[in-house]
């Protein structure tokens, strides 16, 4: 008789039904609309090297144009499965639907233009990119690493685009994280800070009007001093490039924070 009541009393704790919270309600919410309301496809520069390729299997690289086309499972609802934009059927192309009712090829036209105004603005600020790419490669020597270590190209051109003065705008440059903040971002801001001081003062002194590419926030951070870490950043538009390396590795041995560099899967640090 006490074994049959402990199994019913079992039984009535499973037919007991269980608190609905919000955060369930949000969630069976999400995961209902995923399943009725497919969302639109994508065709987009790769953020991150996570998805790989349906057609050739292998991992799309970041920053690689790729094409995420929406598809439906039974347990999943809709979800992307992305193509390398070579890889993608160019006649699928003029099929997608994509956000805003733009076509593939509005949206290359897009980036297209994207682009150009962004070489545009390297090439203008050329002498940057040179200081940044030597600031690079004394880096890369002190460290017995390659440049590209430190960081690559298309790190160093998204630099020169944005022209970051500030820690926030600098961690949203493409491939600058805050390992590598930690390690090489305030030598960087240091150097586009001085030359946009250097761009302002030469624009006063031909009585033109300053058209500043960046942001109002980067502009004002450049112009007035900035809270927190950022307020220890010095400008020193006279400073070398090697007296700007030089310092950042006077400042790691005082500190003990060592500059480390993933080589080759192993961790290499250094005070020198």
């Amino acid at each position: 008789m006490a074994r049959t009541t402990a199994t019913a009393a079992v039984r009535q704790r499973r037919r007991r039904p269980v608190a609905v919270t919000p955060d369930r309600k949000v969630a069976k919410a999400a995961r209902t609309a995923s399943k009725t309301r497919p969302p639109k496809d994508k065709y987009e520069l790769s953020p991150n090297n996570l998805a790989k390729c349906r057609r050739c299997k292998k991992k799309i690289a970041k920053g690689d144009r790729r094409v995420g086309k929406t598809v439906y499972a039974d347990r999943y609802g809709y979800y992307h499965q992305y193509y390398h934009d070579t890889c993608f059927p160019a006649g699928e192309k003029v099929k997608l639907n994509l956000s805003g009712g733009a076509t593939a090829e509005d949206e290359i036209a897009r980036q297209n233009k994207e682009q150009l105004k962004k070489s545009k603005l390297i090439r203008q600020r050329s002498a940057l990119r040179e200081r940044l790419r030597k600031l690079r490669m004394h880096f890369a020597t002190r460290l017995h690493v390659q440049a590209y270590r430190i960081f690559p190209n298309t790190t160093l051109d998204d630099i020169v685009a944005r022209l970051p003065t500030s820690k926030s705008d600098l961690l949203q440059v493409n491939g600058f994280a805050e390992k590598r903040y930690t390690n090489f971002g305030r030598p960087v801001l240091q150097v586009v800070r001085a030359y946009v001081d250097s761009t302002r003062k030469v624009n006063r002194s031909a009585g033109r009007r300053v058209t500043a590419t960046a942001t109002s926030s980067a502009a004002a951070a450049a112009a007035a001093s900035l809270q927190g870490e950022d307020e220890a950043v010095e400008v020193v538009a006279s400073m070398s490039i090697e007296d700007i390396v030089a310092r950042r590795f006077e400042e790691a041995a005082k500190t003990g924070c060592m500059i480390s560099i993933d080589q080759d899967g192993e961790e290499q640090s250094a005070f020198i």
